[in-house]
């Protein structure tokens, strides 16, 4: 649990439902134009795909301003990859280029990887179908990887290192599934058509070897793409009208319709989100850029409003925010300078929680405005450690942050 402390220090005003402030950097490239952040950990940590000078896209990790290239199963210099998962102990995975041969002749496919310092790249989908090409989509923190591919029958699968593959399934479908994330607990999300002709969303458990069919919003398709360790999925579904929109599934087993930014919007998907339900994701509208936001508590925010520098706040627009980690920190593509394909990072902003004025300094008049709003019962300034009241929890944290001074 936070401190109160901490609820001050962040702009990230969760509590009381408002968007922090941010600040962004370009994650840079492996000497191509574009790249993509796809993934991030608790540790700010994030994996993509960036490409080489010569067009072709290889998997990368960045880590605190460095991107290094994960690389591919081939030595052929046209062989790709990506990384599209991360977990909080900085073991990667996703799917890189692998030499096979048909017909004698040889030939590049995907083939899925879990990656870590101690074993480098390593081939999660061997001795399976040579043409039949694989991809791992997410990674949790003990080394389970979850992907498709590779099996006949099309079954998502999860991996480890002690146990192999073994192939995942739902009730109601003999295959074509999706897997698309793992948690920390070692709950698998993902999508697949079931008998019924009806594209459903999952959870299901490694542990267990349970799963649980996701609700709709009325017409039976429905697509994840992130879990938290709560067990919380996000994605979209499809209404009774046919329209995509962003929802978040609670582990209850209930569904959320997110909402839209406006009346414009036509699609809706949520990409990510944290362990406080904190989600990222993109409306789409016609004729237009796909608009990336942030939704807490309810309602959702432009992000690239949010990003507090003028001039970077006037050269990018956040199109595809993917994740987001409790730090809030968003990893995504977005255009820069009227370039597509750009990765991002963006960071919320810490202020001085006890400057309530906005004048850069912890004062007396900062303290008697706090006085004020507890006496007043304003949730939005007193409610320090955001349990929706105002007690001497608030007070005395509001003390320990003014003492601390900007």
């Amino acid at each position: 649990m936070r401190s109160a402390i901490t609820m001050l220090l962040l702009t990230c005003g969760t509590a009381a439902g408002e968007p922090p402030m941010y600040e962004i950097i370009d994650l840079g490239d492996l000497g191509g134009e574009l790249a993509n952040g796809l993934d991030i950990n608790q540790a700010g940590q994030v994996a993509g795909q960036a490409e080489l000078p010569k067009i072709t896209a290889r998997p990368f990790i960045w880590t605190d301003g460095e991107m290094v290239d994960l690389g591919a199963f081939s030595k052929h210099p046209g062989a790709g990859g990506v990384a599209r998962g991360i977990s909080n102990s900085g073991l990667a995975a996703g799917g890189a280029a692998f030499d096979e041969e048909f017909q004698g002749n040889p030939i590049l496919i995907t083939r899925a990887f879990f990656w870590s310092d101690a074993t480098g790249m390593v081939e999660v989908t061997p001795g399976l179908d040579p043409l039949l090409s694989s991809e791992a989509w997410g990674v949790n923190s003990s080394g389970i990887v979850v992907g498709k591919g590779g099996i006949q029958g099309g079954h998502s699968w999860f991996w480890t290192q002690d146990d192999g593959l073994r192939p995942i399934f739902i009730p109601g479908s003999s295959g074509g599934g999706h897997a698309e994330d793992v948690n920390d607990a070692g709950q698998v999300t993902g999508h697949q058509w079931t008998d019924a002709e009806e594209f459903v969303g999952w959870v299901y458990d490694t542990r267990t070897d349970e799963a649980r069919i996701l609700p709709n919003l009325g017409f039976a398709r429905s697509e994840v793409r992130d879990i938290n360790d709560a067990g919380d999925v996000v994605g979209r579904s499809r209404t009774a009208q046919l329209q995509n929109r962003s929802v978040l599934w609670p582990a209850d087993g209930s569904i959320v319709d997110l909402g839209l930014l406006n009346e414009d919007v036509l699609r809706s998907v949520a990409s990510g989100l944290n362990n406080d339900r904190v989600i990222v994701g993109t409306d789409a509208t016609a004729g237009e850029p796909q608009i990336g936001w942030i939704w807490i508590d309810g309602e959702k925010f432009r992000l690239d409003e949010l990003i507090a520098d003028d001039d970077a706040r006037a050269s990018w627009i956040i199109t595809s925010p993917l994740a987001i980690n409790d730090a809030m920190q968003i990893t995504g593509i977005g255009i820069r300078d009227e370039i597509p394909g750009r990765a991002f990072l963006m960071t919320a902003i810490e202020s001085c929680g006890a400057d309530l004025d906005g004048d850069g300094d912890a004062d007396a008049d900062d303290f008697f405005s706090y006085l004020d709003a507890f006496a007043s019962g304003d949730l939005g300034v007193c409610d320090v450690d955001g349990d929706q009241d105002c007690d001497a929890d608030d007070f005395f944290g509001y003390l320990d942050v003014f003492a601390a001074g900007c």
